[in-house]
């Protein structure tokens, strides 16, 4: 509704693309309890930052597995501390941004099983989430068979497919 040129707001989605890529490796590199120097290089590569300066979303899906795999090593390698209802927080927020990425990303999920026990102060935690985790998977996985049902080839898919079970 601007009417606006195409180039510069190309390029305008390239740079904040590749802030917003920049910010989430800031945020793990704060989170992060080790590696950070090795985090830093292969953050930081030139085809990181590439792809994450392109128009697509493997910059923001990065970033938040990025974010994710920080969140998750820094409670497992703390197993004394007890997770905080902030820290809890910010680890569901955490989840529901691998749900909004590219299909590879919610398969970090496991990676809460490097939690131990204790760092549990009740089940309520774990049950919170276990619930963030399964709603972030059904409502990725859900949005894709959408998009894909919704789809040319989709469509064609199904057609094939319902016409072969009626036959």
């Amino acid at each position: 509704f601007l009417d606006l040129p195409i180039i510069p707001v190309t390029i305008v989605m390239r740079v904040i693309g590749l802030l917003l890529y920049l910010l989430g490796c800031y945020l793990a590199l704060k989170v992060l309890p080790i590696g950070k120097w090795g985090f830093l290089v292969l953050a930081l590569s030139p085809t990181a930052v590439y792809q994450a300066a392109t128009l697509n979303a493997d910059g923001y899906s990065s970033a938040a597995g990025f974010i994710f795999i920080s969140l998750v090593l820094a409670a497992a390698l703390k197993p004394d501390t007890p997770l905080t209802r902030r820290y809890l927080v910010y680890l569901c927020l955490a989840i529901a941004a691998l749900a909004l990425g590219k299909p590879a990303t919610v398969f970090l999920l496991p990676l809460l099983f490097l939690l131990p026990r204790r760092v549990f102060t009740s089940r309520g935690q774990v049950t919170t989430l276990w619930i963030v985790s399964a709603a972030a998977f059904v409502f990725h996985f859900g949005w894709l068979y959408i998009g894909f049902k919704n789809s040319r080839v989709g469509q064609e898919i199904f057609a094939v497919t319902a016409g072969s079970l009626s036959s």
